[in-house]
Protein backbone atom coordinates (compact mmCIF):
# COMPACT_ATOMS: atom_id res chain seq x y z
CA UNK A 1 0.00 0.00 0.00
CA UNK A 2 1.81 3.25 -1.03
CA UNK A 3 0.39 6.94 0.52
CA UNK A 4 0.96 9.97 -2.31
CA UNK A 5 0.43 11.47 -5.37
CA UNK A 6 -0.15 9.68 -8.80
CA UNK A 7 -1.41 10.75 -12.03
CA UNK A 8 -3.34 9.09 -14.98
CA UNK A 9 -2.81 10.57 -18.48
CA UNK A 10 -4.61 9.72 -21.39
CA UNK A 11 -2.14 8.11 -24.09
CA UNK A 12 -4.71 9.54 -26.71
CA UNK A 13 -5.15 12.88 -25.88
CA UNK A 14 -2.74 13.66 -23.11
CA UNK A 15 -5.65 14.49 -21.16
CA UNK A 16 -4.51 13.97 -17.01
CA UNK A 17 -5.36 13.70 -13.94
CA UNK A 18 -3.58 14.17 -10.60
CA UNK A 19 -4.73 12.75 -7.31
CA UNK A 20 -3.47 11.40 -3.78
CA UNK A 21 -4.31 8.89 -1.72
CA UNK A 22 -3.20 6.57 1.03
CA UNK A 23 -3.66 3.58 -1.19
CA UNK A 24 -2.70 4.93 -4.57
CA UNK A 25 -3.00 1.29 -6.30
CA UNK A 26 -6.81 0.77 -5.10
CA UNK A 27 -7.98 5.01 -5.63
CA UNK A 28 -6.12 4.32 -9.41
CA UNK A 29 -8.19 0.77 -9.77
CA UNK A 30 -11.66 2.85 -8.63
CA UNK A 31 -10.88 5.97 -11.17
CA UNK A 32 -10.39 3.58 -13.82
CA UNK A 33 -13.10 1.37 -12.88
CA UNK A 34 -15.68 3.90 -11.92
CA UNK A 35 -17.56 4.04 -14.99
CA UNK A 36 -19.24 0.63 -14.47
CA UNK A 37 -20.50 1.80 -10.96
CA UNK A 38 -22.25 4.40 -12.20
CA UNK A 39 -19.62 7.96 -11.60
CA UNK A 40 -19.85 10.27 -14.44
CA UNK A 41 -17.08 12.01 -14.72
CA UNK A 42 -14.95 13.54 -18.01
CA UNK A 43 -12.47 10.98 -16.87
CA UNK A 44 -14.85 7.98 -16.81
CA UNK A 45 -16.56 8.23 -20.10
CA UNK A 46 -13.01 8.72 -21.64
CA UNK A 47 -12.05 5.03 -19.89
CA UNK A 48 -15.36 3.77 -21.08
CA UNK A 49 -14.31 5.24 -24.75
CA UNK A 50 -10.94 4.12 -24.95
CA UNK A 51 -10.31 1.37 -22.69
CA UNK A 52 -8.17 1.14 -19.41
CA UNK A 53 -5.40 0.12 -21.68
CA UNK A 54 -4.90 3.78 -23.30
CA UNK A 55 -4.52 5.12 -19.44
CA UNK A 56 -1.06 5.47 -18.05
CA UNK A 57 -0.43 5.43 -14.39
CA UNK A 58 2.63 7.84 -12.99
CA UNK A 59 3.37 8.07 -9.34
CA UNK A 60 4.69 11.42 -8.35
CA UNK A 61 5.55 11.34 -4.70
CA UNK A 62 5.35 8.26 -2.69
CA UNK A 63 4.43 9.95 1.63
CA UNK A 64 5.25 8.53 4.90
CA UNK A 65 1.42 7.45 6.32
CA UNK A 66 2.49 7.88 9.58
CA UNK A 67 3.21 11.65 9.44
CA UNK A 68 1.03 13.63 11.07
CA UNK A 69 0.92 16.88 9.05
CA UNK A 70 0.51 14.15 5.88
CA UNK A 71 -3.09 15.68 4.90
CA UNK A 72 -1.98 19.30 4.65
CA UNK A 73 1.25 18.10 3.20
CA UNK A 74 -0.70 15.66 0.27
CA UNK A 75 -3.03 18.75 -0.14
CA UNK A 76 -0.13 21.16 -1.03
CA UNK A 77 1.45 18.75 -3.45
CA UNK A 78 -1.69 17.92 -4.79
CA UNK A 79 -2.11 20.85 -5.96
CA UNK A 80 1.55 22.05 -7.48
CA UNK A 81 1.59 18.58 -9.59
CA UNK A 82 -2.32 19.92 -11.04
CA UNK A 83 -0.48 23.08 -11.85
CA UNK A 84 2.64 22.17 -13.15
CA UNK A 85 1.05 19.37 -15.27
CA UNK A 86 -2.11 21.47 -16.24
CA UNK A 87 -4.65 19.02 -15.52
CA UNK A 88 -7.13 21.20 -14.16
CA UNK A 89 -10.49 21.13 -16.51
CA UNK A 90 -11.21 21.48 -19.12
CA UNK A 91 -7.87 20.51 -20.24
CA UNK A 92 -7.65 17.79 -17.50
CA UNK A 93 -9.72 16.05 -15.51
CA UNK A 94 -9.10 17.40 -12.25
CA UNK A 95 -12.42 18.93 -11.58
CA UNK A 96 -11.47 20.63 -8.09
CA UNK A 97 -8.54 21.78 -6.28
CA UNK A 98 -7.00 19.66 -2.88
CA UNK A 99 -8.88 20.62 -0.08
CA UNK A 100 -12.24 20.92 -1.36
CA UNK A 101 -15.13 18.23 -1.39
CA UNK A 102 -16.91 19.37 -4.00
CA UNK A 103 -16.69 17.62 -7.08
CA UNK A 104 -18.40 18.83 -10.80
CA UNK A 105 -19.85 15.44 -11.45
CA UNK A 106 -21.51 15.27 -15.41
CA UNK A 107 -24.94 13.83 -15.32
CA UNK A 108 -25.98 10.71 -17.65
CA UNK A 109 -26.93 12.85 -20.93
CA UNK A 110 -23.86 15.01 -21.20
CA UNK A 111 -21.51 11.45 -19.99
CA UNK A 112 -23.55 10.01 -23.07
CA UNK A 113 -22.54 13.10 -25.28
CA UNK A 114 -19.02 12.60 -24.02
CA UNK A 115 -18.97 8.97 -24.97
CA UNK A 116 -20.62 9.27 -27.94
CA UNK A 117 -20.10 12.30 -29.42
CA UNK A 118 -22.72 14.46 -31.36
CA UNK A 119 -23.33 11.58 -33.89
CA UNK A 120 -24.92 9.48 -31.21
CA UNK A 121 -22.76 6.54 -31.99
CA UNK A 122 -19.50 5.41 -29.90
CA UNK A 123 -16.37 7.06 -31.65
CA UNK A 124 -13.35 5.30 -32.56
Amino acid sequence: MAAGIYMIVNKRTGRKYVGQSLNISRRVKDHLDGWRRGVYTALSADVKKYGKREFRREILEIWDVHDDALKAKMDAAERRWILEHGSFAPNGYNERLPGGRETTRINDCEFQRLLFGKSGTAEK
